[in-house]
């Protein structure tokens, strides 16, 4: 018998403003997946021995060059990908940006971008994956949970 072994992965979603506007802007990161041009929120996997939230923290600074902090928990979403036999459970946040330390970032990440929800639907970018609009969506709806929601035993 096989073990199935989901990725464990985290995103952010971080307003520059924290209105939850559709009008108001966001931060995204451009980044190169299987030799292409992507947006995605900053995200990434979580690693042994990592805390989710730590997860989410430390994908963000790499990722974006920003130090944040945590507001809030959006959901858990999941995305299988049949053709590569994987799936992937992404828990998605809202974080504040706090500082921005350094303008060194991961290198997959071509470059940030602040966008609005409608500059970011628009079509002009190609999308990581579905569920970059869904954690956009559901922020917009206001579908935002407090952190103590998740409980970790370490």
């Amino acid at each position: 018998m096989s073990v199935w072994c989901p990725r464990a992965t985290v995103a952010v979603i971080i307003p520059q403003n924290d209105d939850h506007s559709p009008n108001g802007k966001l931060l995204f990161v451009e980044e190169l997946s299987q030799g292409k041009s992507v947006i995605n929120q900053p995200a990434g996997h979580i690693e042994k021995g990592e805390s989710i939230l730590e997860a989410a923290r430390r994908e963000s600074l790499e990722e974006t060059g920003w130090s944040i902090e945590l507001s809030g928990f959006i959901g858990i979403y999941t995305l299988h990908l049949p053709e590569q036999d994987l799936t992937y459970h992404r828990y998605c946040f809202v974080g504040k940006p706090a500082q921005q330390l350094t303008t060194q970032l991961d290198s997959d990440i071509i470059s940030t971008h602040w966008l609005t929800p409608e500059e970011m639907m628009s079509g002009k970018f190609a999308l990581r994956s579905p569920l970059v609009r869904k954690c956009v969506e559901d922020y917009l709806e206001g579908r935002i949970y407090p952190l103590d929601i998740i409980h970790e035993a370490f």
